[in-house]
């Protein structure tokens, strides 16, 4: 019985980490997305070289 409380003591914290996780997963997902468009941008300012 005791885990049972500790585990209800404990529920808020581990959904506000799970909220700060969530930021933290769409801040890479953001910054990802911005380097495959940077690098979209840049093939087609300097198309490769065809001989």
């Amino acid at each position: 019985m005791n885990t049972i409380a500790s585990l209800s003591n404990n529920l808020p914290t581990f959904f506000q980490g799970l909220k700060l996780m969530g930021f933290g997963m769409t801040g890479i997902f953001l910054v990802l997305l911005l380097l495959f468009a940077l690098v979209k941008v840049l093939i087609k300012l300097f198309p490769p070289k065809t001989q």
